[in-house]
């Protein structure tokens, strides 16, 4: 697992609210690889979610800085969940997990305006280190877009 010297993204930008990521999806071994990376290198606070909780109201209440969603299961709620939660707040970055590469209509639909970017499936934690260290980077020092 990648691991780095100092975390990234210090709690003490955010006083009392640290930087929140909320992670949304029905795949556990997804959900362990993105938990451990985020635990090892971002000093961060994450929330694991399925596709059964109330996503929208707990996006309303914790007010999260990114939201992983995974869009990959056959039924689309990934999907849909993603257009609602865009349409509730449209300023939340939210970052698409897919199954394979996106085809270029998928990538244009939801790539922006809806997701900041994707990671496809299978989730490898060098992949998954580089995205986050990208955006917190930038992002971390901001309030949550929801507050």
């Amino acid at each position: 697992m990648v691991k780095v010297e100092k975390k990234i993204c210090d709690r003490s930008i955010h006083g009392e609210v640290p930087p929140r990521l909320l992670i949304i999806t029905d795949d556990e071994k997804d959900r362990e690889i993105i938990s451990g990376v985020v635990e090892e290198n971002f000093d961060v606070d994450i929330y694991n979610s399925t596709f059964k909780d109330n996503n929208l109201e707990k996006i309303k209440k914790e007010k999260f800085h990114l939201v992983f969603l995974d869009v990959s299961d056959r039924n689309k709620t990934g999907f849909d969940l993603l257009k609602n939660i865009k349409a509730k707040n449209e300023s939340l970055p939210i970052l698409i997990i897919c199954k394979k590469d996106p085809s270029l209509e998928l990538a244009n639909r939801f790539i922006p305006p809806d997701a900041i970017d994707y990671i496809k499936k299978p989730v490898t934690d060098y992949e998954l280190f580089f995205r986050l260290n990208m955006y917190f980077r930038f992002f971390c020092e901001k309030k949550p877009p929801n507050e």
